[in-house]
C-alpha cells in the first residue's frame, strides 16, 4: 500500500497504473536525523520527500550502483558534497542537483530544517515483494543518526567485472 493505494509495480507484463499521492510531513523516527515520506514508486523509479533536521540529518559518503538521483530542495538549505568533503552544490528552495550512479556523495541541511524532493531512476527492475534496492555502497562510515546496516562491498553489489 502506498498512501492508502495499492502498489503498482509489475511482475512481468502487467500494466502500470497511475498512483495518486498526498504529501504529509514525516516525523523523525527515534534517534534519527531525517524522516522520509514515500510519494510513489514503480519498477524503475522511486519518489519521496526527505525531511532533514537542522543538525544531525546528514548522510554518509556513499554511491548507488543502479540509480541516478535527482534532488530538489523544497524548503530550507542543503549542501551536497563528494569525496574529501568537496562541495558539489549549496542549494536553496527550488534548486537541485542530479547525481549520476556510481558518483560518491553525501548531503546535509545547513543549520535549518529542510525538505528535499528525491527522485531515483533505477536501471535494475524492482519486484513487488522487494525493498527498493539502489545498489547502495557506503564509502564512509554511517553517522550515529543513520540506520546501522552492514556495509556492502562494490563487488557484492555489481559483481567482479
Amino acid at each position: 500500500m502506498l498512501n492508502g493505494m495499492p502498489s503498482t509495480r509489475p511482475s512481468g507484463s502487467e500494466r502500470l497504473e497511475p498512483q495518486v499521492f498526498r504529501y504529509e510531513k514525516p516525523g523523525y523516527p527515534e534517534g534519527r536525523g531525517k524522516g522520509v515520506q514515500l510519494l510513489g514508486r514503480t519498477d524503475l523509479a522511486f519518489v519521496a520527500v526527505q525531511r532533514l533536521k537542522a543538525v544531525g540529518g546528514e548522510t554518509n559518503l556513499h554511491t548507488h550502483a543502479w540509480v541516478d538521483g535527482f534532488w530538489m530542495v523544497l524548503t530550507g538549505r542543503v549542501r551536497f558534497y563528494t569525496t574529501d568533503d568537496e562541495l558539489i552544490a549549496d542549494l536553496g528552495p527550488m534548486e537541485g542537483v542530479v547525481i549520476p550512479r556510481n558518483y560518491p556523495y553525501w548531503f546535509g541541511a545547513e543549520g535549518v530544517e529542510s525538505e528535499i524532493l528525491q527522485f531515483e531512476a533505477n536501471i535494475k527492475r524492482q519486484t513487488v515483494d522487494s525493498k527498493h534496492d539502489t545498489g547502495r555502497i557506503d564509502v564512509g562510515p554511517r553517522r550515529s543518526t543513520q540506520i546501522d546496516k552492514p556495509p556492502r562491498a562494490r563487488e557484492d553489489v555489481v559483481g567482479s567485472n
